[in-house]
């Protein structure tokens, strides 16, 4: 089904806002079909210990409606991958990907941002982040933000799904409220309410975080945020709850001229564990660098029946040469482990390397490199594998009005 069964509420919001409360908007969006053909290699194609050699053939049609206005940005788009292998030459879908993007800025501080994505795959390495645990799964993932002049409010959400009944499904909501009684040019006082729901059934938890804070502009290119609070966990296994304090810093700065500015970002918070996102990226005409950490309290779901703490690190480069031929190398590392008590500790890493040509206006050509290595200790968890990928793919493109 290619909306499956769960499909949290982020999606009609999205959706409802782009098509029936402007359905005039999407007829006079822009509207992109796709079509790509690809050939792979791969030498593990079940993602196992005893690797299995395979070609893959896959055609992915792709639509997508772009809208760009004043005040309203907009994107809809949607795609199916069907793949026949070469020990099976029987068509087969193996992901579906619906996805919507909304901002609705009338002024500085005034803007209403929606964002929402929905995945279902055969082949779980098609998914960007979590670990690959097995087959069938489904992923899904929103936010809503809203900003007035002395308001801030955000929602988002975060699931995943399996086939298999002996995998937990899991769910993280977060929902936030900050008011701004004092605010100036360049200093603002806050007063914030902050809930995190982590969804394992029976080992689920949830955080209540209240927090006073100050917001300062110390310098054009300078911004740092501080909170002090109370935080509350609460645990559905019966467990008793634990209270405690509720610390917050954060700072943001950008350099360099408009055309190749360095920005970096920390934050690092304290409540029921550490967490910490901090990013540091350089932009230029032709490309970026891009490297960033974090270590959240999240759900994986699937072998976690607990909720867990998540350590990832990214690093990207990608350079476009003046024939417009794009290349673009990516790693990612991850570490999952249980938040209380024993459990299993996962690694994974994964290594992208792609190069974009344009043959035509409308016909592009990709070839790409990936490689991934799980391990997950554990008898009978059979998740830990090597994965090497290659592909060459053609897409064609074309705009309506």
């Amino acid at each position: 089904m290619f909306l499956g069964r769960k499909l949290p509420c982020p999606a009609f919001v999205c959706l409802v806002a782009s098509t029936v409360v402007a359905p005039t908007a999407v007829l006079a969006a822009q509207w992109s079909p796709e079509l790509k053909a690809e050939s792979r290699y791969d030498d593990n194609v079940l993602r196992s210990s005893e690797s299995l050699r395979d070609v893959v053939t896959a055609i992915t049609p792709r639509l997508r409606l772009t809208s760009a206005q004043p005040l309203w940005n907009w994107e809809l788009s949607a795609r199916r991958t069907v793949a026949s292998y070469g020990r099976d030459p029987n068509p087969l879908v193996i992901a579906d990907r619906l996805a919507a993007v909304s901002l609705y800025q009338p002024s500085e501080r005034e803007t209403l941002f929606l964002d929402y994505r929905y995945d279902k795959a055969l082949d779980p390495i098609e998914f960007e982040t979590g670990l690959i645990q097995r087959r069938d799964s489904r992923r899904a993932h929103g936010q809503a933000r809203l900003a007035l002049d002395r308001v801030e409010a955000q929602f988002a959400a975060r699931g995943w799904w399996y086939e298999e009944p002996e995998l937990q499904d899991g769910v993280a909501r977060t929902w936030g409220v900050r008011l701004l009684p004092l605010r100036t040019r360049s200093s603002s006082l806050s007063i914030a309410h902050r809930q995190q729901q982590l969804d394992l059934g029976m080992r689920s938890l949830t955080v209540d975080v209240t927090t006073v804070g100050a917001r300062r502009q110390h310098a054009r290119w300078l911004h740092s945020d501080v909170e002090i609070g109370r935080s509350e966990t609460r645990f559905e296994d019966g467990s008793p709850s634990e209270i405690g304090p509720a610390v917050a810093l954060g700072i943001w700065m950008q350099r360099g001229q408009r055309s190749d500015p360095i920005e970096g970002r920390i934050r690092i918070a304290h409540d029921v564990t550490t967490t910490l996102t901090a990013s540091l990226e350089r932009q230029w005409e032709a490309g970026h660098v891009r490297a960033s950490v974090e270590r959240l309290l999240d759900v994986e779901g699937g072998l976690y029946r607990n909720p867990a703490v998540v350590r990832r690190a990214v690093a990207e480069w990608q350079t476009t040469t003046l024939e417009g031929r794009t290349l673009t190398l990516r790693g990612t590392y991850g570490r999952v482990r249980p938040l209380r008590g024993a459990g299993t500790t996962a690694n994974v890493l994964r290594a992208t390397a792609t190069m974009e040509f344009p043959l035509q206006r409308w016909l592009g050509l990709r070839t790409s490199y990936d490689f991934w290595r799980q391990d997950v200790p554990g008898e009978g968890l059979d998740v830990d594998f090597d994965r090497h990928r290659v592909a060459v793919a053609l897409t064609a493109s074309l705009g309506l009005r």
